[in-house]
């Protein structure tokens, strides 16, 4: 009785009236609702969540080389995070402090290999803490991202190359 009660009211105090978007999470989470501005939901506090993780490099039409981590959590980390009830599970999350993501989840040579251009992107599974995990709808879907805190246990780097497909974005 207790965990519904706890679990009902999670659920209460993380829906936002002014667009009535509820944002609910299976099992109570340590992430709360801090606020709600202009379409962007933040949430407070730091979660630990494993899964896969795909960090990638994209140049430019103007040669300028951009770096993107995306983190996959596993079933166990998505019913855990907090998700707009409407539009599902969260499946992936843009890791928003890209260097330090690259520094704790990337090998030494990884990261050296991708910022040289020899490879462009690798992937691997991870334990890790996020904070400041947020939520905002672009091009008609809902986004999560997050900053990463640290990481738990060792790193297994799965694959170097791989990147996301051409159409990636809007």
């Amino acid at each position: 009785m207790r965990i519904f009660v706890a679990a009902l009211l999670t659920i209460l105090s993380w829906t936002v009236l002014a667009d009535e978007v509820t944002f609910i999470s299976e099992q109570t989470s340590s992430l709360r609702l801090v606020s709600y501005n202009q379409g962007l939901t933040t949430f407070g506090g730091t979660l630990r969540i494993r899964g896969h993780f795909l960090a990638e490099s994209n140049r430019t039409p103007s040669e300028e080389t951009t770096y993107r981590v995306v983190f996959y959590p596993d079933k166990a980390s998505k019913r855990i995070l907090p998700y707009d009830k409407d539009r599902g599970r969260v499946n992936e999350i843009w890791l928003r402090n890209t260097d330090q993501a690259l520094a704790l989840l990337g090998t030494t040579e990884n990261v050296r290999l991708l910022q040289s251009g020899k490879i462009n992107a690798f992937s691997g599974t991870a334990k890790i803490s996020i904070s400041s995990y947020q939520s905002s709808v672009d091009c008609d879907e809902r986004n999560y991202s997050a900053e990463i805190v640290n990481k738990r246990g060792n790193v297994t780097q799965l694959a170097t190359g791989a990147s996301f497909p051409e159409d990636f974005g809007c």
